[in-house]
């Protein structure tokens, strides 16, 4: 899905507001299945889940080499949101079961990091492959090699549901420590508003290179906190309400960015805005934020 934007006339689209329809409906789909899978997880194992998602991903894959046209890869669309939606819960409950609390971080950012590297692996690839041999054949080929993760988790994974008592939630406990939220959005914050800006190619790498590095901190980040209050709380429903707020934020960027990108100087708008929206956030997440907001006006100033 990530070489739409430069092959979008060899698939049988029409408008570029077409690829960011298709680039968004696989996560607004996620929004009302994840619900929906979270309770599945509860009355299904793991495993289960799993190799459920790794078939559907594979085949709809695969899909992709098979049919053009916007109506049947809108379709597709769906079917991978809903993949990943089994794929990315699976992950989550997989890291919470095998970790504890001197480890969970270290295996979140390690899940992440494969996931990341994997994402990686087939944007390169694939953007070699396609004008040497054709999107047909790249997609065939991705689409069975996502088959051979079954083996793994047959062996690897447990086979015992994902249920577990409903107690009370603990965020504010597990997120008043904000010091280390704040800090990563900064960099993001200049390093987004540099992207549209007339640099040399050297340095516009390295700019590229720190977002992605800043990006995968950050949500490395939120994934181990919203991990930790799961594992004191309900898993399922703690991580399944974190990642319908987190696909509301990747199905809204696909589509306004490919709404904004027909502006003249809409580019630039976009990563200006991209890093105001990041500045919102470190200024929300700010040391003493949460003190400063609920404290009296006398004991504001003494803050100061």
């Amino acid at each position: 899905m990530g070489h739409l934007f430069v092959y979008w006339r060899e698939v049988g689209l029409s408008a570029l507001w077409e690829v960011g329809v298709l680039l968004s409906i696989n996560r607004f789909i996620r929004l009302p299945m994840t619900p929906l899978i979270g309770l599945l997880y509860k009355r299904m194992s793991l495993r289960k889940g799993l190799i459920l998602a790794i078939l559907l991903a594979a085949a709809t894959t695969i899909g992709y080499s098979l049919f053009k046209g916007f109506i049947i890869w809108l379709v597709l669309g769906c079917l991978w949101g809903i993949a990943w939606s089994f794929l990315r819960m699976g992950g989550y409950l997989t890291v919470i079961r095998y970790s504890d609390d001197s480890n969970r971080g270290h295996l979140m950012g390690l899940y992440n990091g494969i996931s990341r590297l994997g994402s990686l692996i087939g944007m390169l690839v694939g953007g070699l492959l396609a004008p040497l041999v054709g999107m047909q054949i790249v997609s065939i080929a991705f689409g069975v090699f996502m088959l051979l993760g079954l083996p793994y988790v047959v062996v690897y994974i447990s086979g015992a549901k994902a249920n577990e008592p409903d107690v009370s939630l603990l965020w504010k406990e597990r997120l008043d420590n904000q010091e280390s939220i704040w800090s990563k959005p900064v960099i993001k914050i200049v390093a987004t508003g540099l992207v549209p800006w007339q640099l040399p190619i050297y340095l516009w790498c390295a700019v590229i290179l720190l977002i992605l590095a800043a990006s995968t901190a950050v949500s490395t980040l939120m994934d181990a906190l919203a991990s930790d209050v799961a594992h004191l709380s309900s898993v399922v429903a703690v991580m399944t309400a974190y990642s319908v707020a987190t696909d509301m934020g990747s199905a809204l960027g696909p589509m306004l960015v490919y709404l904004a990108i027909g502006l003249p100087n809409g580019i630039t708008y976009i990563y200006i805005g991209s890093a105001i929206i990041f500045l919102l956030v470190a200024l929300w997440h700010r040391p003493n934020a949460k003190q400063e907001m609920t404290a009296l006006p006398s004991e504001r100033e003494l803050m100061k």
